[in-house]
């Protein structure tokens, strides 16, 4: 466990440092107080002795300042102690955000003798003692390549949150190698954003009350095993008493931020990884709290069936088994009522890399060819009654110099099936990718949050009842939904990039899209447009002589 402090948010100490960090300290050092840490969760990081620390939680408990005064100094003068010179970098998702950094911590950072650079981010500080704080951005693994030289004792990652791919922030684990007694990484966090997913799973699952260090064996090559420690310390706005004290108004500036966002209030104040506040969904909380998540049942053999799918190799790739409500129905063991032409979720396989013990690397691939994972979707529905559809990214479906992924993956399913002596069911087809809305017509992400948001329905007293669903089984999708934001250039749209891990959300589109909402003249079964023939099929995916 992390030494425990009682979080009362009261300023102990002092913290005393010496202003005087030169080689040679003169006998009469000069002490002077530069800050005091806070009971709780400063104190808590300036003890722990796990290699990576996350700080996550509320506004205003005072992470920036545990981390950018009291942990680094404290480091400071560890290593000088030890005759040893400190290399720390400093790390921002944009390099601009990094000048507000020195701005906001340069008083402290003066009087222990550092020299910072006016203006600009991208200079070196030197401390009299000789150690150097660098200062940087990160936001993918292409800006991670540029520290992969260095040699660092302490990197320091501010809003580690904004930064959606965990395999950035991993490699700097590789720079964690110069001479002194400490080595350690640091990331403050607020739980919105694109890295929120990762994090959450990285550091608060394994324990979810935190402070406590957690311990990870890594298998080598030659068989051994290595340890790797890491320590989630959460906080709230009110551990941090100073602010209480002193600035109240600036907690009531929260409250009433928030007075209508119950998620976001839990987020920003009491700091709630389950919160996740900023999402692009903000549908999606009141969707599960309406009974969106359902316990397994036995869907109804009469009930028209599709599956939807998004590829990825390097990155996972994810199938849904989608069934629509033909009636009006409601579930025995929540006895929630399920509206005529609700879709339902009640498959998932999802290609995510994970290790012995279960424990998934977010947005890792399984690298499996999609032969191979065509065989694994035969296998996974062969009991199912006959579906009518499988809807793919339309990107599998463009040929170039060989065979689509399209294809191969409905000859994986097509050998697999006659094997079992049957042909599967439905035909393959291009998804509409459409994202956001144009010109008055709903996009995929319209039609996720009309499902989401549902509409009145009798059966339930007129209460609005959601026209989407997912089974338990389908864990992924609803580990990833709430962690998506907006994109800082278009918000109308979903943010997208090598670091988002939005897989499920997409194969849940293109679905979605398949079975738009709109009214029909009739009842019969919705067959998208595009549906090939079984002929053309057999053609499409390379099969000569089958019938």
């Amino acid at each position: 466990m992390i030494p425990h402090v009682p979080p009362t948010g009261e300023r102990v100490g002092p913290l005393q440092v010496a202003t005087d960090l030169s080689p040679e300290p003169t006998e009469q050092l000069k002490i002077r107080l530069v800050w005091a840490a806070m009971r709780g969760m400063q104190q808590e990081l300036m003890a722990c002795p796990a290699t990576f620390i996350l700080l996550g939680g509320a506004r205003g408990p005072g992470k920036s300042e545990g981390m950018l005064i009291g942990d680094i100094i404290r480091h400071l003068q560890v290593m000088r102690d030890a005759g040893a010179k400190a290399r720390i970098l400093i790390l921002r998702r944009r390099l601009k955000h990094a000048e507000d950094t020195i701005e906001d911590i340069r008083w402290a950072w003066e009087l222990i003798g550092g020299k910072v650079p006016s203006g600009d981010a991208s200079k070196i500080m030197r401390f009299p003692d000789g150690s150097t704080m660098r200062f940087g951005y990160l936001e993918d693994v292409g800006d991670a390549a540029q520290y992969s030289g260095k040699n660092f004792t302490y990197i320091g990652v501010e809003e580690i949150n904004q930064i959606g791919s965990q395999e950035a922030v991993l490699r700097l684990l590789g720079t964690l190698r110069g001479e002194g007694p400490e080595r350690k990484m640091v990331g403050t966090c607020n739980w919105e954003g694109a890295g929120t997913g990762w994090l959450k799973e990285m550091f608060v699952r394994p324990y979810p009350k935190g402070r406590a260090i957690i311990h990870r064996e890594l298998p080598m090559y030659d068989g051994k095993r290595y340890k790797f420690t890491l320590a989630y310390i959460p906080s709230k706005v009110t551990d941090n008493l100073v602010i209480s004290r002193t600035r109240p108004e600036y907690i009531a500036n929260l409250l009433m931020a928030t007075e209508h966002n119950p998620q976001l209030r839990k987020s920003w104040l009491e700091g709630d990884p389950d919160a996740l506040s900023g999402t692009f969904f903000q549908e999606f909380f009141t969707w599960k709290n309406r009974g969106g998540v359902l316990h397994p049942f036995q869907v109804p053999v009469h009930w028209p069936r599709f599956v939807c799918g998004d590829w990825g190799t390097a990155k996972p790739f994810a199938f849904y088994w989608i069934a629509e409500a033909a009636e009006t129905v409601r579930t025995h063991r929540e006895g929630l009522v399920i509206p005529e032409g609700s879709l339902i979720a009640y498959r998932e396989y999802y290609g995510i890399q994970q290790d012995e013990f279960g424990r998934i690397t977010p947005n890792v691939g399984v690298r499996m060819s999609a032969f191979e994972v065509g065989q694994e979707i035969w296998a996974r529905g062969a009991k199912d009654p006959p579906r009518q559809y499988l809807v793919l990214d339309p990107a599998q479906f463009r040929q170039q110099d060989g065979p689509t992924v399209a294809q191969e993956l409905y000859r994986g399913e097509y050998d697999a099936a006659v094997e079992d002596g049957r042909k599967p069911s439905g035909a393959w087809i291009p998804a509409d990718n459409t994202r956001a809305g144009d010109q008055g017509h709903p996009g995929g992400f319209d039609q996720m949050r009309m499902r989401l948001r549902g509409a009145p329905c009798a059966e339930a007293g007129g209460q609005p009842r959601p026209l989407f669903y997912a089974f338990e089984t389908c864990p992924h999708l609803l580990r990833v939904w709430p962690t998506m934001v907006h994109d800082d250039k278009k918000p109308e749209d979903m943010a997208k990039g090598p670091g988002v891990e939005d897989h499920p959300l997409d194969a849940i589109r293109y679905g979605k899209m398949s079975r738009p909402m709109r009214r029909r003249k009739t009842r019969e079964q919705h067959t998208p447009p595009g549906v090939w023939t079984w002929s053309e099929q057999l053609r499409r995916a390379g099969i000569q002589g089958a019938a």
